[in-house]
């Protein structure tokens, strides 16, 4: 399925993320994972079942046929790490600048200049500029200006500027012309 936030999880209890994908395809090949390495892993997703800015609402699921024998050894260590990785991605508050990294931008924080990274998540807050990188989602946010990068959707909310980008889907309500 591949969704927000996909991992992979070891027979050890390590996790394997990255910031900029959640294709399990693609984290096997980044992990260098293959029948070849030896190493069984399963693909995992620690996903929301509420709130995206509310980590305690946040579930495990094995996004595999079945899930392997020994993940039961393993789940309470790969939840609590997920769970910790998702508490780090939130900004609560202000934040002049940010580069790089996964970032979901909560109620009522206010983010200056993004250069780069991906921002999973804008809820009631505002982002001032873009410099290129990956917004997910606007639920009900604002967002000054974009100079390059790509916005996935917008569910509410304000885009002010956007030069040099991408908006894949506006699903805010439009006002009807008499």
């Amino acid at each position: 399925m591949c969704n927000f936030l996909s991992a992979l999880a070891f027979q050890n209890g390590d996790v394997f993320t990255n910031d900029y994908t959640d294709s399990h395809d693609h984290l096997l090949i980044l992990a260098g994972v293959t029948e070849q390495t030896g190493r069984e892993c399963c693909r995992v997703e620690f996903s929301p079942n509420g709130d995206i800015d509310n980590p305690a609402t946040y579930r495990l699921i094995v996004d595999e046929q079945r899930e392997p024998e020994w993940f039961a050894n393993v789940r309470e260590r790969v939840e609590n790490k997920l769970r910790a990785k998702v508490n780090a991605m939130m900004i609560r508050g202000n934040r002049p600048i940010i580069c790089g990294g996964m970032w979901i931008v909560c109620d009522g924080a206010y983010v200056g200049d993004m250069f780069g990274g991906r921002l999973v998540a804008i809820c009631r807050a505002t982002v001032k500029t873009i410099y290129g990188g990956t917004v997910k989602d606007i639920f009900d946010g604002t967002v000054k200006a974009i100079r390059g990068g790509t916005v996935e959707s917008i569910r509410g909310g304000t885009v002010e500027s956007i030069r040099g980008g991408t908006v894949k889907g506006d699903y805010r309500i439009k006002p009807s012309v008499s």
